[in-house]
């Protein structure tokens, strides 16, 4: 198994780097998604299991500033496409772990 520890680091590293995404949030947001979809095609490819790890940063109050919220509601739309593509999907609170595919509701 591969363990990718942690995508929001990763994402900060995307989007306050050296090459960062210039615009909008939703600009930048869709050179992100196109980047973690060629994350998520070469885990698909590698012919092992791969576990993605990622902060949630979304259950908190709203911040007060334009950078955070932006990283907040990016990182939101980067972990709902990974939880998407994966095939199993657990939330993890004090080491309790809930599998959140299986009590998912797909509106179809």
């Amino acid at each position: 198994a591969i363990l990718f520890d942690d995508i929001t680091i990763y994402l900060s590293n995307m989007l306050y780097g050296k090459n960062a995404p210039q615009g909008t949030t939703l600009e930048k947001a869709a050179v992100i998604r196109k980047q973690i979809q060629a994350l998520l095609d070469a885990a698909r490819a590698c012919g092992r299991t791969v576990v993605f790890v990622s902060n949630e940063v979304g259950n908190g109050i709203v911040p007060d500033n334009a950078m955070a919220r932006e990283y907040r509601d990016i990182s939101g739309w980067v972990n709902q496409q990974i939880g998407e593509a994966a095939d199993q999907v657990f939330y993890v609170v004090a080491g309790q772990a809930v599998d959140i595919k299986r009590l998912a509701f797909r509106f179809d």
